[in-house]
């Protein structure tokens, strides 16, 4: 199966997913007609997917989604619209405190809208998309031996010493070290540098 057929595979079993669970929307359809990689079709599904319990999850069952929608300008009960515009994060918890009986302290609150915020930032496909994209524009790829000797296929020499910008790989280069290190031997590492750090942080 070619890399298309297994695109188009996957639409349709997302597809599938998303309309059995009631998900499917014209935009999503749209989103997923769109998508030109696994990849992509991967961060689509993703906030649909079937999850573990995670501490955004827990936080979540606490009662905690209004007070993570209100740190993000959305308003939801039991903030009222005086409550949106006259409070900010630390009073809101501190009536979440009051309203859930499961959450003990303003301080639990906040970490907890925390965590149901980094869950839904990280899933959403847009900030995946360029995220990373910043990251792989300053990612280097390194690669060595892993096994020597007359039994390592000629093909793989070219990357016993071998580094290279992650954007300026090739699809055959990218290819054999995946097999190569499959295979044990190759090795490889990814590093991002510095300053795209910097560059990703302050984004």
């Amino acid at each position: 199966m070619d890399r298309f057929d297994k695109l188009e595979v996957r639409k349709m079993t997302v597809s599938q997913s998303l309309e059995k669970s009631g998900s499917m929307t014209a935009e999503l359809k749209a989103l997923l007609e769109g998508a030109q990689t696994l990849a992509e079709v991967e961060d689509i599904y993703l906030p649909f997917k079937p999850k573990r319990k995670t501490r955004a999850s827990e936080a979540r069952a606490k009662g905690l989604q209004p007070l993570a929608d209100m740190i993000r300008g959305k308003l939801s009960p039991p903030f009222t619209k005086s409550d949106f515009d006259s409070m900010g994060p630390a009073e809101a918890a501190k009536k979440m405190v009051r309203e859930c009986q499961e959450i003990d302290s303003a301080m639990d609150a906040l970490a907890g809208a925390r965590d149901i915020i980094a869950e839904e930032t990280m899933e959403n496909s847009d900030v995946r998309k360029e995220a990373r994209s910043r990251l792989t524009r300053g990612l280097q790829v390194t690669c060595k031996e892993k096994k020597s000797g007359a039994d390592v296929e000629a093909k793989y020499t070219n990357y016993h010493k071998f580094e290279k910008w992650w954007n300026s790989l090739r699809p055959y280069e990218v290819l054999a070290i995946s097999r190569g290190s499959k295979a044990k031997i190759l090795t490889h590492k990814l590093k991002v540098s510095d300053e795209a750090k910097q560059v990703f942080e302050s984004w």
